[in-house]
């Protein structure tokens, strides 16, 4: 049963950033949670099954209970599920509670039931492949406009036509995707030495920055120059030369410098701003438990009531786009804590990593990943990253696999390089 858990996240990889949220699949909704539901039924047909199994993972619940990064990951849901009491649309706490625990059961069944090879590199290669299509599509868009709505499809100031979203709904999505698997492509790309394999790297690498630009994300901008920043100062800071030539080199596309500008414009920070006010009242009103899990939207349209000069647009129900002040907004004190402890947890156990100085598939992958991470926690201050389920996802998977990486190593068991 193994294998068919791995053959449906593989599954999951590659169809969750390309299918429509819900799609009709003969007259019948359809969207990648059904694959997350089928895997879950599996894994718990696998375990009534085999007695074996019912130990090994008894074995795997006490070492996670051990962990410091799976108990805050755990602190924080446990505050999720209590948060659905006290909360004002008890089914949206409830189904984003749901929707963190898919997280949490991937991340289990990755770093423990798939910790072989076999299955860790076909997981990354599937997820190298189904960024590649997500790329292909992208770069589609850019000359079709094929799939944008109408708010990404218009002549905009800085002499686009188009801001791309690919298969992810929005630009600031596609960066956030596109940051994920742009720095691991680097350091195999640096490393490699067959030169087929460099060859395809930069070809990967290439596409994932095409995306990356012509998305227009601002934040997915300052991302790349904090990912690069931090893989310089981890690898080698020599890099930084190339760096520097590839920023020049960018400023020679007309688009790209008339979007810089924007940068310096307060006007488009201004809505951002606003909705972090209205974060920043709730959690004054509500500093313990905060408003419960996924109620900032709820409580959105009665706090613009309230202070009228902070609506923006007259829009409804607008999201914080900040993960931090979500996180805090919504599940109050021993949230943010939690939040933050796994914040600080998550990056001191990839920083691993580089302390073990080979040039092994995983470790570059992995050394990539750090840099990515990092950039992906900084996008997360301006966009609410952490809970788009098509970027997110990919997140938990590479930390996952990284965290089962760790793991074999700390226990000394040896790996196929």
């Amino acid at each position: 049963m193994t294998n068919i858990i791995y053959f449906l996240l593989c599954t999951l990889i590659f169809l969750l950033p390309i299918l429509p949220s819900k799609i009709m699949l003969f007259s019948f909704p359809f969207s990648s949670d059904y694959i997350f539901i089928i895997m879950l039924l599996v894994y718990i047909a696998k375990l009534l099954i085999g007695s074996k199994d019912r130990y090994k993972f008894k074995k795997y619940v006490i070492d996670a209970l051990k962990n410091p990064v799976t108990l805050s990951m755990l602190a924080l849901f446990i505050l999720m599920i209590i948060s659905v009491s006290y909360s004002l649309e008890k089914g949206l706490a409830a189904r984003e509670s749901v929707r963190f625990f898919s997280y949490l059961f991937m991340f289990f069944i990755i770093k423990y039931e798939l910790n072989e090879d076999k299955y860790y590199y076909g997981i990354l290669n599937s997820y190298i492949c189904s960024s590649v299509l997500v790329g292909v599509i992208g770069i589609y868009q850019y000359f079709s406009g094929f799939g944008l709505t109408d708010e990404f499809k218009t002549e905009f100031a800085f002499g686009s036509k188009f801001r791309i979203a690919s298969t992810l709904e929005n630009p600031n999505s596609l960066a956030g995707f596109m940051i994920l698997c742009i720095f691991p492509v680097i350091m195999l790309l640096l490393k490699t030495k067959k030169k087929t394999k460099k060859v395809m790297y930069a070809a990967c690498l290439g596409l994932f920055i095409c995306n990356l630009i012509l998305s227009f994300s601002k934040n997915g901008w300052i991302a790349l120059a904090i990912g690069g920043f931090v893989l310089i100062l981890t690898v080698n800071w020599k890099y930084i030369y190339g760096f520097i030539i590839f920023a020049i080199m960018s400023l020679f596309i007309p688009v790209v410098t008339k979007r810089l500008k924007d940068f310096m414009n307060p006007d488009q920070y201004a809505s951002r701003i606003k909705h972090w006010k209205v974060a920043i009242l709730m959690i004054k009103d509500h500093p313990l438990f905060g408003v419960g899990n996924g109620n900032y939207v709820s409580y959105y349209d009665s706090y613009i009531a309230k202070y009228p000069e902070l609506d923006y647009a007259y829009k409804k129900r607008f999201p914080v786009h900040n993960s931090y002040l979500k996180i805090e907004s919504e599940l109050g004190i021993l949230g943010i804590i939690s939040f933050i402890s796994f914040i600080f947890l998550s990056v001191k156990s990839m920083a691993k990593f580089i302390r073990w100085k080979e040039d092994s598939y995983y470790n570059l992958f992995f050394i990539g990943s750090f840099a990515s991470i990092i950039a992906f926690y900084c996008m997360n201050f301006v966009d609410n990253m952490f809970f788009v389920p098509k970027v997110t996802t990919f997140f938990w998977i590479i930390f996952a696999v990284a965290q089962g990486i760790i793991n074999r190593r700390e226990n000394k068991i040896k790996i196929i390089n």
